[in-house]
């Protein structure tokens, strides 16, 4: 008999860059202009085809083996009738149990090593969902429990807190989520607190996190290079630019008065409603600044103005005023939200 043609299967392999961003601000505003090494890439994997069902003329000891070899995932039930076999709650079923433990569960990562309790909950949360009800009479009490369960339990994500963390550091980048984390712990003592306490900060730091992560508040940075791309240390105008940023004065969170020396690269503001009082740099220390970012252009490129920039960036940040989190609305308290003073150098 001739042979059947086998088909073949068309793998795209693409190359991965070092720029590539989850973000949709991964491109700078006048062009990505840094040389892009080269990096090994290996294609995805192809998905292997479906194995091929057995026919209905198996004999049943057949049936039974080839059952027992391949686990099934088991199906989900009704959350009511799940019990606990493990914790201060074992033997009471998930609608007898407050959210606050399943939530636990849930952030340590127990549920996520237990398929049975993770059915549960998906099935428990599906029926917050729909505001379901059981019928039977013997169920009237766990009935009613969960209906006065939390309302958050239908739409909270089955992740632990480290899955949420891994999650966050893949939309943002790794240098915003370090800087907005110091400015949350910033000022905060942990030593006095209990593990549950510790637990409820960390959970509202990641919130306030998740929650920049969703807003235009990343959307304002550019395309940051990566840490091996450096101006060269010999160059001329690299030495002046590094020369006059070391004179900016630090008086981000410092709580003494600068000197006479440095009063002169800053101009101090008040606001009289608010009582908030800052500094910011001169126009004449800024507008040298600016010329000594022009002189690294003329010399290296577009790509070195690039390295600069951020350089500026980080030194004011560190220095005059960087990431924040504020208050805004009426009476500056109605809302909080990221806000960053040093993103104008990167737009220079």
């Amino acid at each position: 008999m001739p042979k059947t043609p086998t088909k073949t299967r068309t793998v795209t392999a693409v190359r991965s860059s070092p720029y590539s961003s989850p973000t949709k601000n991964s491109t700078t505003p006048r062009g990505e202009v840094f040389p892009v090494p080269s990096y090994a890439w290996n294609p995805s994997t192809p998905t292997k085809s479906p194995r091929k069902t057995a026919s209905m003329s198996t004999s049943p000891s057949k049936r039974g083996s080839s059952s027992t070899n391949s686990p099934r995932t088991p199906r989900a039930g009704n959350p009511v009738d799940y019990k606990f076999n493990f914790g201060k709650h074992k033997g009471k079923s998930i609608s007898e149990v407050p959210w606050s433990y399943i939530r636990w569960c849930i952030d340590e990562g127990v549920v996520a090593n237990r398929l049975d309790l993770k059915v549960a909950v998906e099935e428990f949360q599906k029926q917050k969902r729909l505001g379901s009800t059981s019928s039977s009479p013997r169920k009237t009490q766990t009935t009613t429990a969960l209906r006065a369960s939390t309302s958050t339990a239908a739409a909270e994500p089955l992740l632990s807190i480290d899955q949420r963390r891994a999650q966050l550091k893949q939309t943002i980048s790794e240098w915003l989520y370090d800087e907005c984390l110091a400015v949350l712990e910033a000022g905060e003592y942990d030593f006095m607190m209990s593990n549950s306490q510790l637990r409820e900060r960390t959970l509202e730091r990641l919130e306030k996190l998740e929650k920049m992560a969703k807003s235009d508040f990343p959307k304002q940075y550019p395309l940051r290079p990566p840490a091996t791309y450096t101006l060269p240390e010999s160059s001329k105008s690299v030495k002046e630019l590094r020369r006059v940023l070391s004179k900016c004065p630090n008086v981000c969170g410092s709580f003494r008065d600068p000197t006479e020396e440095e009063k002169k690269y800053l101009v101090f503001h008040s606001d009289g409603f608010s009582g908030k009082e800052w500094y910011t740099i001169s126009e004449d220390y800024e507008a040298t600044i600016k010329r000594c970012l022009k002189d690294v252009e003329k010399e290296h490129g577009m790509g070195a103005r690039q390295i600069a920039n951020w350089e500026v960036r980080d030194k004011y940040a560190k220095c005059i005023s960087g990431i924040n989190y504020a208050g805004g609305g009426k009476n500056f308290c109605e809302y909080y939200q990221f806000v960053d003073d040093s993103t104008h150098w990167l737009q220079t």
